[in-house]
């Protein structure tokens, strides 16, 4: 359930104060964040934990179109592989977002981050 409170008013002092506006509205979106996060492992669980991007899934990726995909495949600048059962290809994950983190490593930073995090609060 969302936070009811005015924007920019500490319900504590009912203080409108430019810096408690500012911090309230800051705090409210890293909390919306930290929601969107955790719901962010659950839905890929539930779609598998994905190391290959299907063409037409890159392209829009990547914001080119299908004909771009094929002819970076074709120059040797993306590499269409055999998917784990061997009926589809794909694209690695990693060459469309060099910075993608496999879920499973990602689950075990997310669990160590949170306990540093409540460690320092």
């Amino acid at each position: 359930m969302e936070d009811c409170r005015p924007r920019g008013v500490d319900t504590a002092t009912g203080s409108d104060d430019p810096v408690t506006v500012v911090l309230t509205e800051l705090l409210d979106r890293v909390r919306h964040i930290e929601r969107v996060l955790d719901l962010v492992p659950i839905l890929l669980a539930a779609h598998g934990d994905p190391t290959h991007l299907a063409v037409p899934d890159a392209a829009r990726a990547l914001g080119v179109s299908v004909r771009t995909i094929r002819r970076k495949i074709a120059r040797g600048e993306l590499t269409l592989e055999r998917v784990a059962d061997g009926r589809k290809t794909g694209i690695p994950i990693e060459q469309i977002y060099a910075r993608w983190i496999p879920l499973h490593v990602s689950r075990k930073s997310m669990v160590r981050e949170k306990g540093r995090l409540r460690a320092t609060s």
